[in-house]
């Protein structure tokens, strides 16, 4: 089966409020998924023990099941000039925070993890950063000022609803603030994600593209007695070369290092925080968007004008 020509948009992609991954459906949950929707689902095949996921092809108006490795064709072209890349990571890196996991009970460091600055007042910053990131029972998140200096995380604003957390370190200076992008990606967009490959060595910056500007997700979650199901579409498709999963291995993806990491548009402005890997491809990460992320914000801090509550609550911590 070749690439799809068409227009289309990812069916099969799911974000469960519990499990925070994405999952691939065997091929009669996708079936089930295409009834729902009211498509007829009897487009493509796989071969045997081939990933798959169902899209819909908006000029045909109808479903069709595409094999990984053809997914992953979608994409476009990745090149960026070099000096274009380096001044990409001069700009942005200072609004990207390297964190480590640290174990409460032993002190013992356990991996890492990446942020995004989202304010400054110059002597503090505030990091956001995606729960899926450390377990909360078990870790707290330092940030990694270099020289093996660590600043403990605070946590500034906790929501159970939202599935990012805000964290407060004090006294780090030298860190800009991102700009989030007002504009919606496109499939084939050039973007840049500032990610760690080993816990050795400092992020870099990996180019990749949009290939689907709109990913369904849904949240399921109960309230009460009630199961509540919400959709929305609020993720995007990204390349990005790091912390996938590699089947032929049997190793799993490390969603802990790069759940939370910043997806950059070529003006340096944020478009999204990656928050699921594809469980069957290196490459396929999943990022919420922008509008979402600040929509988040707003659940976080109980109010539209969410910077503002935030500078608020820094002056009071900050003045005790």
């Amino acid at each position: 089966m070749g690439p799809i020509a068409y227009t289309v948009r990812v069916l099969e992609a799911v974000t469960s409020r519990t499990s925070h991954e994405t999952r691939a459906l065997p091929r009669r949950a996708q079936e089930d998924n295409g009834r729902s929707h009211a498509f007829d689902p009897c487009a493509g095949e796989l071969d045997a023990d081939d990933q798959g996921f169902l899209v819909y092809c908006i000029e045909h108006e109808k479903p069709r099941i595409v094999s990984e490795r053809d997914f992953v064709k979608m994409s476009s072209r990745t090149d960026i000039d070099s000096a274009k890349m380096s001044f990409l990571e001069a700009t942005t890196s200072v609004s990207v925070a390297t964190l480590v996991r640290i174990n409460k009970f032993d002190g013992m460091h356990e991996g890492f993890a990446i942020g995004s600055v989202v304010y400054t007042d110059k002597t503090n910053i505030v990091v956001l950063t995606n729960a899926s990131a450390y377990n909360e029972d078990k870790n707290y998140l330092a940030l990694d000022v270099g020289d093996g200096k660590l600043l403990k995380a605070e946590n500034i604003a906790t929501n159970g609803n939202s599935v990012l957390r805000c964290l407060l370190f004090r006294n780090a200076s030298n860190f800009k603030g991102i700009t989030f992008s007002k504009d919606t990606v496109e499939r084939g967009q050039v973007i840049f994600t500032p990610a760690k490959a080993w816990a050795d060595i400092p992020p870099s910056l990996y180019p990749g593209s949009v290939i689907h500007p709109k990913c369904t997700s849904i949240e399921n979650f109960l309230r009460g007695p009630v199961r509540v199901v919400n959709r929305y579409d609020n993720h995007f498709s990204v390349t990005c070369p790091v912390s996938g999963p590699m089947p032929q291995l049997g190793l799993s993806s490390i969603l802990q290092s790069i759940a939370g990491t910043p997806v950059f548009n070529m003006r340096g402005e944020v478009v999204g925080l990656i928050e699921l890997c594809s469980k069957g491809s290196y490459d396929i990460k999943f990022a919420r968007n922008s509008t979402s992320v600040i929509n988040q914000l707003q659940a976080l801090f109980d109010e539209e004008d969410w910077l503002s509550a935030l500078k608020r609550e820094l002056v009071k911590r900050t003045s005790t």
